[in-house]
């Protein structure tokens, strides 16, 4: 009889891939197929730490229903006003953000919480807020837990900086770290 080390040096094909998944990160999956017929399947996850300047300028609109004068959002997102301004008319193209311009007075955006792209951005946005966290993490590890639903604004993407998270767990939450 073969090992198992021993198999897996014959292995005779090698496949791999990258996924690239928006800005939470990118998922390598290789998957290694033996001598012997076995298959083999190595999925790891990157995450990306750091945030692109994309993510900067939504962030802000994410985080808070305010009207953003162009000045604040350069001063809070850390952007150069050439780029600033390339993203704000990029969002506003896709219909992400609105910019209002009223008779006499400096111009403000907002974001456009009726757009759909606007709300699935903000969805995976609290996704890797969440992630990061460890919240996620320490869900899935509470063993006497069957169910776990995050429920309320941050399904419905309506949330802001300082919403709560609502948490429903169906079984022994007995693991469960409050924290506010």
């Amino acid at each position: 009889k073969r090992s198992k080390k021993e198999t897996c040096r014959k292995i005779s094909r090698v496949k791999q891939s990258s996924f690239s998944f928006l800005t939470l990160g990118v998922i390598c999956v290789t998957v290694l197929e033996c001598g012997c017929g076995n298959l083999y399947i190595i999925v790891r996850i990157y995450q990306l730490k750091m945030r692109s300047k994309e993510d900067k300028v939504l962030e802000l609109f994410f985080n808070s229903p305010k009207q953003w004068h162009f000045d604040e959002l350069a001063e809070k997102s850390g952007l150069s006003r050439d780029r600033l301004s390339f993203w704000l008319r990029e969002f506003a193209k896709q219909g992400m953000i609105k910019r209002v311009k009223q008779r006499g007075k400096m111009p403000y955006y907002v974001g456009s919480f009726d757009n759909p792209e606007f709300r699935h951005r903000k969805r995976l946005f609290a996704l890797r807020e969440l992630t990061e966290s460890g919240l996620l993490s320490h869900l899935s590890l509470l063993e006497g837990a069957k169910v776990a639903i995050i429920f309320g604004s941050f399904s419905r993407a309506d949330w802001y900086d300082h919403s709560d998270i609502d948490v429903f767990i169906y079984g022994d939450d007995s693991g469960f770290e409050r924290v506010k």
